[in-house]
């Protein structure tokens, strides 16, 4: 359904629903680091993440990167919520904060117990729902994934849960389709406070597929991801050429 902050038709439990979710597919393909990527992914695996995290400032001034404006406000609104954590806790997830994204965000659930995979999609908006001609609410990342791609997909889903890191994905979504698309993803990580771990990621996708003219000029040849950590030490870039 499409929903808005006039409308109030959006409940405020997180029971609500939205529609169905997208993750990025993409084809076997190059990568190029244009800036060294950890081979050993930083986990956190105990509990006390925020306890142990040193937490180094972060401003929107550090995502210059994300230039589709959406989703610098939804950038600015985890921000905002961190409230002197490193990550904010999943009881902040406001749905009215980002209103302006609904119809294109996605959410899902880091989950230990389903053999299917770890990540499974929680909520998902009316026009993620569209662009995968489906419902995939319940459904987990790597069973919706195309095998040529999963190992890169869940690279960067594992870097937003276990560094953690706010991952943004620009340039060429969807490489693994006949027509490719072009466009910006951002996935935001939130604190799951019982285990002391990211328990939830919250993303939103906004791309031509779905937006005539948006933005103008061709599907780029190459997607670049870009992963900023949480406690504020410099991102990391890497570009992937199908």
């Amino acid at each position: 359904m499409t929903v808005s902050s006039r409308s109030g038709r959006l409940g405020l439990s997180m029971s609500y629903r939205l529609g169905d979710l997208a993750a990025q597919g993409g084809g076997c393909g190059r990568v190029v680091a244009l800036e060294p990527i950890p081979l050993i992914i930083r986990t956190a695996g105990t509990a006390g993440l925020a306890k142990r995290m040193s937490i180094n400032p972060l401003s929107i001034a550090d995502f210059k990167h994300v230039t589709d404006e959406r989703l610098r406000r939804m950038v600015a609104y985890w921000l905002s919520v961190r409230a002197g954590g490193s990550v904010p806790t999943v009881d902040r997830i406001d749905p009215i904060a980002f209103h302006f994204a609904l119809s294109n965000i996605w959410m899902c659930d880091v989950v230990d117990d389903d053999p299917r995979g770890r990540w499974r999609y929680r909520i998902v908006g009316e026009e993620v729902r569209r662009a995968y001609g489906r419902n995939i609410v319940g459904q987990t990342l790597e069973s919706i994934t195309d095998p040529a791609a999963i190992d890169r997909v869940t690279t960067y889903f594992s870097i937003a849960t276990d560094w953690p890191a706010v991952v943004h994905v620009g340039g060429r979504l969807y490489s693994e389709e006949e027509y490719p698309a072009r466009g910006e993803r951002i996935i935001l990580p939130f604190l799951d406070p019982a285990s002391g771990r990211v328990g939830r990621l919250l993303g939103a996708t906004f791309h031509s597929w779905l937006e005539r003219g948006y933005p103008s000029g061709g599907v780029p040849p190459t997607q670049t991801r870009t992963y900023t950590p949480v406690d504020g030490t410099p991102p990391k870039s890497e570009t992937f050429t199908p």
